[in-house]
């Protein structure tokens, strides 16, 4: 009896390995999923025209003052950029998934600064429930950061102030109303508005970027962020 127990275990085992050694085993692993990002440039530098070359991906050519280009698609990772004339490199950290803005500062120290205004993740809807508006404050000329502005939303029926912001400043996401607003800065504390834009805001996502030419005139530059 002992016997035959033996050998229906030494059959079994040896079916085992007969159906191990039969299985076709890739000697490949599964393919990665690609991880990539969406983003623009915005120049809002001293430079009347810019090109940035990245290291992977496309390149964003042909940007004048305030000028940005259409949204590309980009490997995820650190990204080096090189600002073409200039020379100026930026290192930027385009996170899987993400969907921003690269806004090049004028260049008022030792090297050229960069805001990356993040906007939302590639794969959530571009609509939202209400307007978006944001505000940043990118004004600054080669002899040193733009001045401390107050800056207001005003639409029909709403009406907000952002007090103090700074150069570098970027605001958060405003929820108001659809429809047409008048964006306006101000000196810190002044009352006449130094420059301002109309703005169309649906249920959707913009920002406005406060920016100055190598003169130091203000003005502003509304985005689309879907």
């Amino acid at each position: 009896m002992k016997l035959r127990s033996t050998m229906v275990m030494l059959s079994v085992l040896l079916l085992v390995v007969w159906l191990v050694g039969c299985t076709d085993v890739p000697s490949n692993g599964p393919t990665p999923p690609t991880l990539e990002a969406e983003y623009r440039v915005l120049n809002a530098s001293e430079l009347s025209s810019a090109d940035m070359t990245f290291d992977l991906g496309p390149a964003a050519t042909g940007l004048g003052f305030g000028q940005a280009n259409s949204h590309q698609t980009y490997p995820a990772g650190n990204r080096v950029g090189v600002i073409g004339g200039s020379g100026d490199t930026l290192r930027v950290a385009m996170t899987t998934d993400q969907r921003a803005t690269v806004l090049v500062l004028p260049l008022t120290t030792t090297f050229r600064e960069f805001i990356k205004l993040v906007e939302r993740r590639i794969f959530d809807p571009a609509q939202t429930a209400t307007g978006k508006v944001r505000v940043v404050h990118g004004a600054a000329t080669t002899t040193g950061a733009g001045p401390d502005v107050d800056v207001t939303v005003a639409g029909s029926d709403t009406s907000i102030t952002l007090s103090g912001m700074s150069f570098k400043d970027v605001g958060s996401y405003l929820s108001i109303p659809s429809g047409t607003y008048t964006v306006s800065v101000f000196a810190a504390g002044d009352s006449t508005a130094a420059t301002s834009a109309s703005v169309d805001v649906g249920n959707a996502r913009s920002t406005s970027v406060l920016v100055s030419d190598a003169s130091g005139a203000l003005s502003l530059v509304s985005l689309s962020d879907n």
